[in-house]
């Protein structure tokens, strides 16, 4: 196994320059997010849908395996699966149920990006399941041609915890029902989603379903009729979810920034301090003990005011 001390300056465990050249960017940016640097108990394995290498065994970018179903099928706990930039075509769902695995896109989210897609006739295959603890997805786009599926699932086997995902792009084409769905039947304890960018989505952007979760520093683009982030403890439980400085535009047609859909019967939830430009609806009203909804900034044709209504 190997154990491998990440800097952003250096990949003190590696000879293989190209691969240390290829993180520091990625590094650079969340390194800042840690006290000291991480250390990494696992292999590295290598994706590149381009790579052309008659024998592959994804382990250097040489010989790197071409999807990401493939190095799922070889990845342990405490792995990190690398993807190059490039088309990912799903026939069926990236199923990951390694923990504490990372899986890391090495392009520009918005150009010479890392995409997995599905398409349009697939009968609704989800792209992504996780069924893990402490994982990490960053640095992948998303996009869902067809209808009835998600982008990422989580949890759909048993309660998993502490899922990141950060740094993503999601298309939903108008057609994908969500971008992340934090499953119904099992709970997403201390799921964090940051930094992402969500588009076009027929149902909702983020289903969020998912004990003290945390939505923060995302950008949501709603389609008529649709919503942003919708928020449905299951069953009146899942407790202290919180939404923060989300970005929420909408198309001033139906659509709804914020739904309340059901509440915690104990504990509390806490929407704060989000923007939500040119929605029909900002945030939808039910009524719960302990809910806070303050300094949340709604923008309209006329305007604009900081709103605290009581959701």
């Amino acid at each position: 196994m190997l154990v491998t001390v990440l800097t952003a300056s250096r990949f003190f465990d590696s000879k293989d320059i190209p691969l240390r050249r290829s993180l520091e960017p990625f590094l650079e940016n969340h390194l800042e997010n840690y006290l000291s640097p991480p250390v990494i108990n696992g292999n590295y394995w290598f994706v590149d849908a381009s790579c052309a290498a008659a024998n592959t065994n994804g382990k250097t970018w040489d010989t790197a395996f071409t999807s990401i179903g493939t190095a799922l099928t070889q990845a342990v706990d405490n792995d990190v699966i690398l993807v190059a930039p490039g088309d990912y075509l799903v026939t069926s769902s990236i199923a990951v149920t390694e923990n504490n695995l990372k899986i890391i896109g090495m392009g520009n989210i918005n150009s010479n990006a890392v995409l997995i897609y599905n398409a349009a006739d697939d009968g609704g295959v989800d792209l992504m399941t996780i069924n893990a603890n402490n994982v990490e997805i960053a640095g992948i786009g998303f996009t869902t041609i067809n209808d009835s599926c998600s982008a990422i699932l989580t949890s759909t086997t048993a309660s998993k915890y502490k899922i990141h995902i950060h740094d993503c792009r999601f298309d939903g084409y108008g057609a994908g029902e969500y971008a992340i769905h934090t499953g119904s039947t099992y709970d997403s304890p201390d799921i964090l989603v940051e930094n992402c960018l969500f588009r076009s989505f027929a149902t909702a952007s983020i289903y969020a379903n998912a004990t003290r979760g945390l939505y923060r520093n995302n950008i949501v683009h709603v389609d008529a009729g649709t919503i942003g982030i919708e928020h449905v403890p299951n069953s009146g439980s899942r407790p202290d979810q919180i939404y923060h400085q989300n970005l929420i535009l909408g198309a001033n047609s139906t659509d709804t920034g914020i739904k309340i859909t059901n509440t915690p019967s104990a504990g509390t939830y806490m929407i704060v301090e989000n923007k939500i430009l040119n929605c029909n609806t900002a945030i939808t009203s039910k009524a719960t003990n302990d809910a806070a909804c303050v300094l949340n900034y709604v923008g309209d044709a006329s305007g604009g005011a900081l709103i605290n209504p009581s959701p």
